[in-house]
């Protein structure tokens, strides 16, 4: 209740007038919103917004958020206003399942409740998409050395995904060179798997698969690579340097692996602008007389 009073002036009557009149304080009229940010499992979320009466912000106060999924469970969470839109997660662990959604403004001392029209917003969620790196190592692939292919598996949060079966298949073209069904994934979404390059000169496609599951979306990814021929070393001694009699003995060397002499394969010999080919001993000891004079 509100009472003025007039107490008089030396000019104006001195009689005393009031008048009183009687009114409720209200609070300000809310609108509470709420939005779909993402429906992918493990991630779903929704916005919520609060505003006044003349669409400003209300960034003080809890909502309740209540969602049900599609077998009628419903679950209440109560959070707080944080800024003019507030991101909820919603809890829902499985793909392909139905939901809505619905939020009510609990109010405060200045701000009246608002809640959502019904039904609230309703969605299905969605699988995540996961990520599948591979390589291969050691770069440059040599014929008849080791080479592994691995990689990581992540899920669409970016967390490993353990214990998961990778398929890894090795091609030439339209030729599978090799595969393997059974390579798992550790503790770190890691996995690899080593095989034997045995045929030169061949551009491999090394593609992995993952197959997904309840939660995640299959996904593959390839690299590609060339097996290139073993380096080698050449080593020349001098056997005699005699004019007329001279003559050298010629080895040849994997350059990968020590001590490892090349028993096959031709030598082309270059003295001044003369050249002639020898076939490599079988001994691995090429021994050349070269003509001088």
């Amino acid at each position: 209740t509100v009472k003025a009073v007039y107490d008089g002036l030396d000019t104006f009557y001195d009689t005393v007038t009031s008048d009183e009149d009687t009114f409720n304080v209200i609070k300000i009229p809310t609108t509470t919103n709420i939005s779909l940010a993402n429906r992918t499992v493990g991630n779903v979320t929704i916005n919520v917004t609060v505003t006044d009466k003349d669409d400003n912000p209300v960034t003080t106060g809890l909502v309740d958020v209540t969602y049900t999924i599609d077998n009628g469970v419903s679950t209440t969470k109560t959070i707080e206003l944080n800024d003019n839109i507030t991101p909820v997660k919603i809890d829902i662990d499985n793909a392909d399942v139905l939901f809505s959604v619905r939020a009510k403004y609990l109010g405060t001392d200045k701000y009246e409740s608002s809640q959502t029209e019904q039904p609230g917003i309703g969605s299905t969620t969605i699988k995540q998409n996961a990520t599948l790196t591979i390589e291969e190592e050691p770069s440059p692939v040599y014929v008849y050395e080791d080479v592994t292919y691995s990689g990581t598996l992540l899920d669409g949060m970016g967390e490993p995904i353990k214990d998961a079966t990778i398929r890894i298949i090795v091609m030439s073209g339209t030729n599978e060179i090799d595969r393997n069904e059974t390579v798992k994934t550790d503790e770190d979404g890691h996995y690899s798997w080593t095989r034997t390059s045995i045929a030169v000169g061949q551009l491999l496609n090394v593609t992995a698969y993952y197959d997904g599951n309840k939660v995640v979306n299959a996904v593959n990814n390839s690299t590609e690579y060339t097996v290139n021929k073993r380096p080698t070393t050449t080593i020349v001694n001098v056997v005699n340097d005699t004019v007329g009699f001279t003559s050298i003995d010629v080895v040849v060397e994997d350059a990968l692996e020590n001590n490892v002499i090349l028993k096959e394969g031709t030598l082309t010999i270059t003295v001044g602008t003369d050249e002639f080919t020898k076939n490599i001993d079988t001994s691995g000891t090429t021994h050349i007389d070269i003509p001088t004079t």
